[in-house]
């Protein structure tokens, strides 16, 4: 690094010993505090490019859905967070879905988001079920993220059966919208990945069509504001925003919600239309047989009548039965009553 600093003085004559000593002093401070400055803003240039390339490329369109996600970036302090969100389809038409928020904001808090999210897919594509996925990630947590703690809100939709299981991990709840009633979804609730315990699952029917919505809590949580406002917020905005596509619904929910102001925090938000049974041909995919598949829990009927022509996609059975609502994490554990807008839309907490 080459620079300059120059003195002036108020009188004239030559500047004593100790004035070129405090200048150099000076100057040696000034350098060094430059170059901590540039270092620093290479790694957080490197980590935001690192955090969106391990976003996946998600699909606007799988069977049975329709698919809208977002990611924004904290602003206040150009700080890099570890939120990140997927959405893949499972053998037997499934659809996989999850919104996950690692602890820190720098280049470490990226790379354990890319970690996580791989993991999540890989357990998911095991049958797991989303209270086995969130064990395998908190099992893995912290060695594989290196991180203290995340939260992560996982569910997996089945479009032939008309059900939603899901799981959350300290994350906040996610919101379903069918018709003109919002509502959260708080069962399935168990501690943030980190800290170890049973993991619950809920399983929910659906009726078609549906909205669902997962997001970070930076979508929600504002400084001087209680938590329950900002659940209070999405739940009216979604139930005002049910016309359109999901990827349009996305990009105008988040507008509502932070208008023109600074974020503090990063905020990652999925919309997803659940539509029901997809139309045309079945998609056949070529058989994997790996030694584990039991844990899928497939009916050996179902997977014979799978390959008979114009036979259904095979249906997996239930995972493990729900258990009881554990403490939520950072969650606004006490959501709103019953609320109608003007409009009509109503939305309720539980």
């Amino acid at each position: 690094m080459i620079g300059a600093l120059a003195f002036g003085f108020g009188s004239e004559g030559t500047p004593g010993k100790a004035v070129f000593q405090m200048a150099r002093t000076l100057t040696g401070l000034a350098g060094q505090a430059l170059e901590r400055a540039q270092l620093y803003e290479a790694e957080h240039a490197a980590a935001h490019q690192l955090q969106r390339a391990l976003l996946p490329q998600i699909p606007a369109e799988l069977p049975g859905a329709s698919i809208g996600a977002f990611y924004r970036p904290a602003e206040e302090g150009h700080e890099v967070g570890g939120d990140w969100y997927d959405v893949f389809e499972l053998p037997g038409g499934t659809i996989g879905c999850a919104v996950g928020d690692v602890v820190g904001h720098d280049l470490a808090a990226a790379v354990a988001m890319g970690r996580l999210q791989l993991l999540l897919r890989y357990s998911a594509r095991g049958g797991a079920g989303p209270a086995g996925v969130l064990e395998a990630l908190d099992a893995a947590c912290p060695d594989l993220t290196g991180t203290g703690y995340a939260t992560v809100a996982y569910a997996e939709y089945d479009p032939a059966g008309a059900h939603l299981t899901y799981a959350c991990a300290g994350h906040p709840p996610p919101l379903l919208a069918d018709g003109s009633t919002v509502r959260f979804l708080e069962d399935g609730r168990s501690g943030a990945l980190g800290f170890r315990g049973p993991r619950a699952q809920a399983r929910i029917a659906l009726p078609q069509p549906a909205r669902l919505v997962l997001y970070t809590d930076g979508l929600v949580e504002r400084r001087g504001q209680l938590i329950d406002a900002g659940f209070e917020r999405l739940a009216r905005a979604v139930g005002e925003l049910l016309a359109g596509d999901a990827r349009g619904a996305c990009d105008r929910l988040l507008t509502v919600m932070t208008g023109t102001e600074i974020l503090a925090d990063d905020i990652a938000l999925v919309c997803i239309d659940l539509n029901g049974p997809a139309t045309g041909p079945l998609r056949v995919r070529p058989a994997h047989r790996p030694a584990h598949l039991h844990a899928m829990r497939w009916d050996p009927a179902m997977k014979k009548s799978r390959a008979a022509p114009g036979s259904s996609p095979p249906r997996t059975r239930p995972g493990a039965r729900c258990r009881s609502s554990a403490t939520a994490v950072r969650c606004g554990r006490h959501l709103p009553s019953t609320r109608t807008t003007s409009d009509g839309v109503s939305w309720l907490g539980q």
